[in-house]
């Protein structure tokens, strides 16, 4: 039985490590640069599940897809439906 799920995009708050140009450093880059500090960024984002006993959400990140992020359900905002038709 091939069932439905309704997909949701949205905004989500989380700290990252940024390097000495304010960009994502770490293992989110391929660049050799050390990390400066955390800063906390608003990204775009795809949600993937929730845990409504931990209240949390699971959410993938548009620029970058191989990024996942679990983050409290207070820091996501701007939840909003959508349709992806590239997949059909």
């Amino acid at each position: 039985m091939d069932e439905k799920y309704k997909d949701y995009t949205c905004k989500y708050k989380a700290e990252w490590p940024v390097d000495e140009f304010g960009r994502l450093g770490g293992m989110y880059s391929l660049v050799d640069l050390p990390i400066v500090g955390y800063s906390e960024m608003k990204r775009d984002g795809i949600l993937i599940s929730q845990d409504t006993r931990r209240n949390l959400y699971h959410v993938q990140d548009v620029l970058r897809k191989t990024v996942k992020r679990v983050v409290p359900f207070d820091s996501v905002t701007e939840i909003k439906e959508f349709q992806n038709e590239s997949d059909k």
